[in-house]
């Protein structure tokens, strides 16, 4: 095999590799961190009870002229917020590609808000 193909793809800022014998890598989280991860973890879940919020709200508006409007509105919510739901928890598992469904779930729903915002309140 040649040495590229067995080269790393993470190098960190000290120029080693993680798990490398004197790799800076940290094993605790700092008080900074933790404290992002806290006010992540709140915001993200004050997001996904919006879209599930929003959810049961387009689901109950019955309103004749918006209701296939409601109803797929109703459908992006839960959809959106349970994407986000998802992305978080298998981000904070430590998953593969653990940011990038958080970034995807968290997308979708500020997604689904912006469209929701236009839309009439039921």
């Amino acid at each position: 095999m040649p040495a590229e193909a067995s080269t790393p793809l993470a190098i960190t800022a000290d120029g080693t590799t993680p798990g490398e014998p004197g790799s800076s890598v940290p094993t605790t989280m700092s008080g900074h961190a933790l404290g992002h991860m806290a006010a992540g973890s709140i915001t993200f879940i004050a997001l996904i009870a919006a879209c599930y919020v929003l959810a049961r709200r387009y689901l109950a508006a019955g309103s004749r002229t918006l209701a296939a409007g409601s109803r797929t509105l109703a459908a992006a919510a839960a959809l959106s917020g349970t994407a986000l739901l998802a992305g978080d928890l298998w981000a904070m598992s430590g998953g593969a590609l653990g940011t990038l469904t958080l970034a995807v779930g968290a997308i979708t729903a500020m997604c689904f808000l912006s469209v929701a915002a236009l839309w009439p309140r039921p």
